[in-house]
């Protein structure tokens, strides 16, 4: 064996191994709380969830049970906390303690089952209980998944029943919804184009719905995915809160941190948060495009303290953001659709600085953000990308080889850059990513191809952002691996994790571990690991290359949207950060030794 063929085997070998374990970042010593939890019968159960939330506080922090149902926290502060412990079928358990540095807490809990325990449900777990004894069956329940859960998880319709008729108004609506949708203070309402693919399958899905969720509908036989074991159950998660600046006092009750309500909305001025970049163990920034009054936030992990930052328009309004990256030096950039510009923000003076597009170049800067290695940031646009040189303020637009389609919102969204400056981006409704050669400026692009399905009707008009017919694949943030060879890109129709070789473009698709899950962002750490998150499922996925092996780490809420992955490679393992959309929290899993 050549000395280069062994200098690549032991790094293969080490990227493995650091996948599975490393040096640890949350101790695995005892703390002041633990304990056990059992079965009403007695049994240990593993993959419990256990959290726990001190009177005062802005952030909750979560562990796991092992294989002997046992669990501990980490250090925590002393003081008065809620405790409480969540597993699918089973009550939970709830508790009040109080911590001190004098004694540690053994707070054990026995779970009662619960004969109806559908509230406690994802959205998957619903889709993968839902009947497909017939051709009929399946298809509308491949079409109830592409159509039906582009803006929201199945979960939230599928715990209500209604008749024929119910389901009809409930589609109508859809058709016609109109959500309103923040940047800053100006709310304007924006149509969904979900509404062609409703219409068109309108009959099919009501016929369905009312078949599986109507009055006279058959009870289901529920198929709850498995809790976590093993390496999944190592794991800390911690949920800050991100407060609305303009009703601080406000509070969601129903946050999605009880299971047995049901998934809770995203509606009531929550769904800020979405994109954040991590600047060191005291400093997250994040984006934010619904929250008036805050343009870009930053929290402290340490106290979980959120801090607000506003750029202001010519009539007095804070506009939002969205995508979101950090330079080399410090600065960091947005992207700001209301205003088509680039935005600097500087953390040294906490001042903005805009960089507005040419009205010659197609409207853009409202999604993706991504920085090359010439501190050049690149952000998504309508038929392609933008390229900024921050020195001169010059903008270089870069179009995609199929022509983008009129009136199709969002259809350019994800944007990554690899190891050789090229860079990458999905087009969602045509199912290609575009790539930008960094030495010509030449674009090419690599098709994903179609899903496999037969039987159901297929429209001729284009699938929107979010919705699309059953065979669409719908690529959305995607991920290059820096230190690697491959670009990753989330399947958010199909359900599959693709990799794409940026020498040969082949491409190569990875189911999910659970069925119906909607993937819609990806990140790549230092050891080549694919994280993957999305909605429908409430999973965070860890996807590791060599094996091609899943981990799927549960987290501790119900019905969360999450749109984005940050990876912190300062730590060994790496930090993972992601967001619920959902209720308006930034959420980081740390990894105990053994993960």
């Amino acid at each position: 064996m050549s000395r280069i063929k062994i200098v690549i085997s032991l790094s293969v070998a080490l990227s493995i191994l650091l996948g599975l374990g490393g040096t640890q970042v949350v101790s695995s010593s005892e703390s002041g709380l633990s304990g056990t939890i059992k079965s009403a019968e007695g049994q240990p159960m593993e993959g419990v969830v256990v959290s726990a939330r001190a009177g005062g506080k802005s952030f909750t922090t979560s562990v796991y049970t092992d294989q002997n149902g046992a669990y501990f926290f980490p250090s925590l502060d002393t003081g008065h906390y809620k405790v409480w412990a969540q597993a699918v079928g089973f009550q939970a358990g709830r508790a009040a303690v109080k911590l001190s540095d004098e004694k540690k807490v053994q707070q054990d809990f026995a779970l009662e089952t619960l004969k109806d325990f559908s509230r406690q449900l994802s959205g998957a777990e619903w889709m993968n209980s839902l009947p497909e004894e017939t051709p009929m069956d399946r298809q509308a329940k491949a079409i109830l998944n592409s159509t039906c859960s582009g803006c929201h998880s199945t979960n939230v319709p599928l715990q209500n029943r209604f008749d024929s008729e119910g389901w009809g108004v409930m589609l109508d609506s859809m058709q016609n919804i109109r959500a309103p949708r923040a940047w800053g203070t100006i709310w304007t309402p924006s149509t969904y184009n979900a509404s062609e693919f409703v219409r068109f399958y309108r009959e099919e899905a009501r016929w369905y719905l009312t078949r599986v969720r109507g009055p006279e509908s058959h009870p289901l036989k529920f198929k709850p995915n498995p809790r976590p074991t093993g390496e999944a159950t190592r794991v800390v998660i911690t949920e800050y809160d991100v407060p609305l600046v303009d009703r601080s006092q406000y509070e969601k009750t129903h946050d999605g941190a009880d299971w047995s309500l049901g998934p809770p909305s995203k509606y009531g001025g929550f769904g800020a948060a979405h994109d954040m970049v991590v600047q060191d163990e005291d400093t997250v920034w994040f984006a934010d495009n619904v929250t008036p009054e805050r343009s870009i936030g930053r929290l402290n992990p340490k106290t979980g303290q959120i801090e607000s930052f506003a750029l202001y328009t010519k009539e007095n309004q804070a506009v939002g953001t969205h995508g979101i990256g950090m330079a080399q030096n410090g600065d960091i950039w947005l992207t700001n659709s209301p205003e088509s510009t680039t935005l600097k923000f500087d953390p040294k003076t906490e001042q903005f600085q805009r960089f507005p597009q040419p009205s010659s170049l197609p409207p853009g800067g409202g999604r993706t953000l991504e920085i090359d290695s010439k501190g050049n940031p690149w952000v998504c646009a309508a038929g392609g990308v933008m390229k900024l040189k921050p020195g001169t303020g010059e903008y270089s637009f870069y179009s995609s080889i199929t022509p983008a389609s009129p009136g199709v919102s969002g259809s350019y969204y994800g944007l990554s850059i690899d190891g050789r400056d090229n860079v990458w981006f999905t087009m969602i409704t045509k199912d290609r990513v575009g790539v930008v050669n960094s030495e010509t400026g030449e674009v090419s692009e690599v098709f994903l191809g179609k899903e496999s399905f037969e039987g159901a009707r297929m429209p001729t008009f284009e699938a929107s952002s979010s919705v699309a017919p059953p065979n669409h694949k719908g690529p959305r943030k995607l991920r290059a691996d820096r230190r690697g060879d491959s670009v990753w890109v989330p399947e958010f129709i199909a359900g599959k994790l693709a990799k794409i070789d940026i020498n040969t473009h082949t491409v190569t698709d990875y189911p999910l571990p659970f069925p119906y899950t909607k993937p819609y962002a990806v990140g790549v750490d230092k050891n080549h690991m694919v994280w993957v998150v999305g909605l429908n499922s409430d999973h965070v996925y860890k996807f590791n290359p060599f094996s091609e092996r899943w981990t799927a780490y549960r987290i501790p809420a119900l019905g969360m949207d999450m749109r984005h992955v940050e990876v912190d490679n300062s730590t060994d393992p790496p930090t993972i950060w992601t967001a619920y959309f959902k209720a308006n929290k930034l959420v980081r899993l740390q990894f105990r030794e053994g993960s």
